[in-house]
């Protein structure tokens, strides 16, 4: 029997887009699942060599709150992203995205005014 993983994941950095995917996960040696990574980098590093992954055997999903709380945020989204690594967003992605998008808003309203 083939046993299948629904997942919903960001298939970008920016902007995040919301669509349901099913895997085959027949094909990998390990399923290793991740969360509340919170921009803590090096400790996720080591979680990952303390179970051996590796990317072309392995299958890594995150089940959210890469970011925020550590020094390393960008270092976690940017491994994510390079590895395509299929991820939900929490609470703390969507706290970003929010930010994001209001600074933008609030940049066009002052270009607007002159």
């Amino acid at each position: 029997m083939e046993k299948k993983i629904k997942t919903l994941f960001g298939s970008d950095i920016i902007p995040f887009e919301k669509r349901h995917v099913t895997l085959n996960v027949d094909s990998y040696r390990q399923i290793i699942i991740v969360g509340d990574i919170h921009g803590c980098f090096q400790s996720f590093r080591n979680l990952l060599i303390k179970t051996k992954y590796n990317k072309n055997f392995d299958l890594l999903l995150s089940v959210g709150d890469l970011v925020n709380k550590g020094s390393q945020s960008s270092e976690v989204l940017n491994y994510f992203y390079e590895n395509k690594i299929l991820f939900t967003r929490g609470n703390h992605e969507e706290r970003l995205l929010n930010d994001y998008y209001l600074s933008l808003i609030h940049i066009l309203r002052c270009r607007r005014r002159g």
